[in-house]
């Protein structure tokens, strides 16, 4: 038995708990960007547009050294959806810095969501991240786990892991106290994969001269 097989002998109590009501306004991983949008924005969400406050918003997200790797049918969107529901106004969309609520960041593959990224401006409770990965369980349910510990027998990964989905589909990692990325495994692992063979590619070229 494996060392991953034995950290998956103990599921967190997490999976167990009912969703409630306010489940209707999140995104999810498999998810078609237009099933997606279509509830987000009924729950009072939108869409960041403004190139200046996007680029601000993207500054240290994991997935932004990624993107030279990203298939050429990748697109990134950021959202933002209010505590209450309500629709922002578009002078606070144009400085959100003052906004309270939800901002979070999709990366679609062929408008497929592959990773998403949930940032609360005021911190996110444990509350509120059993109710997100609830919304990710998909009939299955999380184990608490980590990249790190299983070293050589963790399975290849861009970003890192803190949970994975038991069906193995589904990763999950806690960034920070206002910050949760769930994210498809074989999006995480293509990823890891295209930049070792980059990196093998260029060695070679990088050491020539010594």
């Amino acid at each position: 038995m494996t060392k991953f097989e034995k950290i998956k002998k103990f599921p967190i109590i997490i999976c167990f708990l009912t969703l409630f009501s306010f489940s209707s306004l999140y995104s999810r991983v498999g998810e078609e960007k237009s099933t997606l949008e279509i509830r987000l924005f009924r729950g009072g969400g939108i869409q960041y547009k403004e190139e200046q406050v996007v680029d601000r918003l993207q500054r240290g997200m994991p997935y932004i050294k990624f993107e030279e790797y990203f298939p050429t049918s990748c697109l990134v969107k950021v959202y933002f959806k209010t505590f209450d529901g309500r629709r922002p106004k578009p002078s606070e969309v144009e400085n959100p810095r003052n906004l309270e609520g939800w901002d979070v960041h999709i990366v679609f593959y062929k408008g497929i969501s592959m990773l998403e990224i949930y940032k609360k401006n005021q911190g996110i409770s444990e509350f509120e991240i059993v109710h997100l990965l609830n919304l990710q369980s998909a009939n299955s349910f999380w184990l608490k786990t980590n990249s790190k510990e299983l070293g050589e027998e963790s399975p290849d990964s861009s970003f890192g892991f803190d949970m994975v989905r038991d069906d193995g589909k589904v990763r999950a990692k806690r960034l920070n106290a206002s910050t949760l990325m769930i994210f498809s495994s074989d999006f995480d692992e293509g990823l890891a994969r295209a930049r070792r063979e980059d990196l093998e590619e260029k060695a070679p070229e990088s050491i020539n001269g010594f």
